[in-house]
C-alpha cells in the first residue's frame, strides 16, 4: 500500500510540472520582454520571433504599440494640415469679400453667445480627460493644478511665461478679442464695438446713464483674481455713495486672465461699462538691464526682512507698472481722467460733488485725500536719482519747483529747498488725475530714467513717492487738490469732512476727530500750508477739539501714572509691614519654643534627681518636710 501511494504522488507532481512548463512557453510566445541593466535595449518576442530595439525606460513600448502611435501621429499631422488649409481658405475668402465691399452680417445674440463661450474655455486642456492627455500635456496640467492649489494668484501661463494671453481669445498677432462688444444706448465717446488690444472682455449696461458725466473718465483698479471679495466690497461702497447716480466706467487690470467668476461678480456690481484688460508681458517682467540674481538677493536680505512687502517680487512689478505703464495700456486710450480704487477701501460719506467734473472744469491735474510718510529704507537713492534727472539743463527750465520755489510744491517733499527728501507722499491707493500728466514727455523721461536706475528692483521704490516727487516738481500748487470733502479709509488712515453741515447732508458715518489731516502725520497739514489751499469751515473747531482731547488724555494719563505709582508705593509699604509682623510672630514662636524646651529639660532633670540625697528637716511649725541635696523643699510629710 505504501509503495502504491508513493507512485501515485510521483505521477501527480510530474503532471503538474509538465503543465507549468507548457504554460510558461505559451505565455512567452505571446509577449515577453527583458531589459538590460540600463534599460537601453529591449528584447521583444512575438509569435516566437525575437526583436531587439533600443529604447529608454520612459518611452519603451512594444513594437506593435509603437507602430500604432506612429499611425496616430501621421493622422494627427494630416488633420492639422487639413485644418490649416481650411483656415487659409476662409481667410482668403474674407479678404476677397472685404475687397468687393461685402460685409458679414452678424447677429447680436450670436456675438453675446460667443462672448460667454470664450469665458468658459480658458485652458485648452480643461475639456480633456486625463487619459486623453499626452505626456507633455499631462505635465502641464499637473503643474497648473499644483500651482492653483498652493497659490490662488498662480498664472495660467504654464511654460508660456512670456505670454500672459495664453489660453485666451487674445492669443493672436493683434492681441485682440475677435468678438464684438456692443455699445451702450446713447453712448458719447470714442469707445467702439471693437475690442482694444489686450482687452480681455467687456460688459456693457443697456443705457449710457447720466448724460452730464464727464465722457472720458473711468475708475481704474489693478487687482488679482484672489482679491475679488475685497474689491466687491469697495465697489459696493463707492457705487452706493456716488457712482449709482453717475454710471462711470470701470477698468480692471491683471497680469493674468480674469476668471469667469471674477468677471460675472464684479460686472454685476458696477453701474457703468466694465472693461477687463490683461497687462502685456513686457510691462510686468524684468527689463534687460536688471540683474535678477542681484534683485533676488536684495529681496532676501536682512535689510528688507521686516519691511512691508520688502521680500515681495510681485509688489515691485506692481510699483513699476503703476509708475510707468498703466496709462499706456490700450484700454486707457479711451479715457482722459481716472480714479484709482483698491480692494478693501471704505467711503463713509455720500460724494455730493463729481470729482471728475471738478478736475475737468478747474484745470486740476492731480487729486488725493491722504498724505503719508514713506519708509526711508525702501527709497534710499530715489531722491538723489530724481534730482539727477530734474537738474538736467533740458529739464530744469520746465519745472516750477526749480524756477519759482516760493510758488511750488517743493516744500511739500523737501524741508531744505530740495536738499533732502522728507518722505511725504500722496497715498496713491486713492488717486484722481488727468492722464495727460503721465503722458507728457517730461514725466515719460522721468519714469524711464528711474526705470534704468534699477531702484524698483534693487530697492523697493513705490509708485506713491515716484508720483509725489514728479507732481511736486512738475505742477503748480493750484493744479493739485486735496479732496477734504471725501471720507475715505484704507487700513490705518481715514478722512472725514470737517464741516458739520456736510456731515449731516452727506450721511457720514465717520468720526471727525479721527480725520487724518488733524490726527495723523504732518504731511497733510504740510501740503495745506505749502499749497495755501483753504480748509473746510469747521477745520479749526475740530482741530482745537482734538488738541483739547489730547491735552485731557495727556492729563488723564499723567494722573493715571501718578495713581499707579502711589498705589505701587502703598502696596510696597503694606508688604513691608506684613513682612515685619510675620517676622515678629516668627521670633515670638521661636522664643516660646525655646522656653518650652528649657522648661521641659528642667522638669526632666528634677525628676531624675536621686532621692537618697534627700533628708527631712523640721519646719517652724514643727511639721517635717523633705529636702533634696541642695536644700530645696520637695514635699510635706503627712
Amino acid at each position: 500500500m505504501l509503495v502504491r501511494a508513493l507512485r501515485l504522488r510521483t505521477c501527480v507532481l510530474l503532471a503538474l510540472s509538465i503543465a507549468l512548463v507548457v504554460f510558461v512557453v505559451s505565455f512567452r510566445d505571446q509577449v515577453s520582454s527583458s531589459w538590460d541593466d540600463l534599460g537601453l535595449e529591449t528584447i521583444y518576442y512575438k509569435n516566437g520571433e525575437k526583436t531587439v530595439a533600443s529604447v529608454t525606460l520612459e518611452n519603451a513600448v512594444p513594437t506593435d504599440v509603437a507602430d500604432k502611435e506612429d499611425t496616430d501621429e501621421k493622422q494627427e499631422e494630416q488633420k492639422e494640415q487639413k485644418e490649416q488649409k481650411e483656415q487659409k481658405e476662409q481667410k482668403e475668402q474674407k479678404e476677397q469679400n472685404k475687397e468687393t465691399g461685402e460685409e458679414e452680417n452678424t447677429d447680436q445674440a450670436s456675438d453675446n453667445e460667443g462672448d460667454d463661450a470664450q469665458l468658459e474655455n480658458w485652458d485648452p486642456l480643461a475639456d480633456k480627460k486625463p487619459e486623453e492627455l499626452t505626456d507633455a500635456e499631462l505635465t502641464i496640467e499637473l503643474k497648473r493644478v499644483k500651482g492653483q492649489a498652493s497659490d490662488p494668484y498662480w498664472s495660467h501661463r504654464h511654460e508660456h511665461e512670456n505670454n500672459p494671453l495664453y489660453g485666451t481669445p487674445l492669443d493672436n498677432d493683434k492681441k485682440t478679442n475677435p468678438h464684438k462688444a456692443p455699445l451702450p444706448k446713447g453712448y458719447v465717446g470714442k469707445m467702439t464695438n471693437e475690442y482694444k488690444p489686450y482687452e480681455q472682455f467687456r460688459v456693457v449696461k443697456e443705457d449710457y446713464g447720466n448724460p452730464d458725466k464727464v465722457p472720458r473718465a473711468t475708475f481704474f483698479t489693478l487687482v488679482r483674481n484672489s482679491e475679488m471679495y475685497g474689491l466687491i466690497a469697495s465697489i459696493e461702497r463707492l457705487e452706493q455713495r456716488f457712482n449709482k447716480r453717475m454710471n462711470y466706467d470701470w477698468v480692471f487690470m491683471n497680469d493674468v486672465p480674469f476668471t469667469k467668476e471674477f468677471i460675472d461678480r464684479t460686472s454685476a456690481m458696477v453701474s457703468g461699462t466694465a472693461r477687463y484688460g490683461i497687462i502685456p508681458h513686457e510691462h510686468w517682467s524684468y527689463p534687460d538691464w536688471i540683474d535678477q540674481n542681484r534683485a533676488r538677493a536684495v529681496r532676501e536680505s536682512r535689510k528688507f526682512a521686516n519691511v512691508v512687502y520688502g521680500g515681495s517680487e510681485s509688489y515691485r512689478h506692481m510699483c513699476r507698472f503703476n509708475s510707468k505703464f498703466f496709462y499706456k495700456h490700450p484700454i486707457m486710450e479711451d479715457y482722459d481722467l481716472y480714479w484709482r480704487v483698491e480692494p478693501d477701501v471704505e467711503f463713509m460719506c455720500d460724494i455730493q460733488e463729481d470729482p471728475f467734473k471738478y478736475l475737468a472744469t478747474t484745470g486740476t491735474m492731480y487729486g488725493f485725500t491722504i498724505a503719508f510718510q514713506e519708509f526711508a529704507v525702501t527709497i534710499e537713492t530715489l531722491w538723489g536719482t530724481a534730482m539727477e534727472y530734474f537738474r538736467k539743463e533740458s529739464v530744469k527750465s520746465q519745472l516750477p519747483a526749480l524756477q519759482t520755489p516760493e510758488d511750488s510744491l517743493l516744500g511739500f517733499v523737501s524741508d531744505d529747498q530740495g536738499g533732502n527728501y522728507n518722505m511725504c507722499h500722496f497715498w496713491t491707493n486713492f488717486e484722481i488725475a488727468n492722464l495727460t500728466l503721465w503722458r507728457s514727455p517730461l514725466y515719460e523721461g522721468f519714469a524711464d530714467y528711474l526705470d534704468h536706475a534699477g531702484g524698483f528692483f534693487y530697492e523697493r521704490w513705490g509708485d506713491a513717492p515716484v508720483h509725489s516727487i514728479a507732481v511736486s516738481m512738475m505742477l503748480k500748487p493750484s493744479q493739485v487738490h486735496v479732496f477734504q470733502d471725501i471720507s475715505y479709509k484704507h487700513t490705518v488712515a481715514g478722512t472725514c469732512p470737517l464741516d458739520d453741515d456736510r456731515l449731516k447732508s452727506a450721511h457720514c458715518i465717520c468720526d471727525p476727530l479721527g480725520d487724518w489731516t488733524i490726527s495723523g502725520q504732518e504731511c497733510n497739514k504740510k501740503f495745506l500750508e505749502v499749497s495755501k489751499q483753504p480748509t473746510l469751515k469747521d477745520f479749526k473747531k475740530y482741530d482745537q477739539l482734538l488738541s483739547e482731547r489730547r491735552e485731557n488724555d495727556e492729563l488723564l494719563e499723567t494722573r493715571k501714572q501718578q495713581l499707579r505709582r502711589e498705589a505701587s508705593k502703598r502696596k510696597y509699604r503694606q508688604r513691608t509691614k506684613q513682612r515685619e509682623i510675620k517676622n515678629r510672630i516668627a521670633q515670638e514662636r521661636k522664643r516660646r519654643l525655646l522656653s518650652s524646651k528649657l522648661d521641659e529639660k528642667k522638669t526632666k532633670r528634677d525628676l531624675a534627681a536621686p532621692t537618697t540625697n534627700s533628708f527631712i528637716a523640721p519646719t517652724s511649725a514643727g511639721s517635717p518636710v523633705r529636702l533634696n541635696a541642695r536644700g530645696e523643699r520637695l514635699a510635706y510629710l503627712v
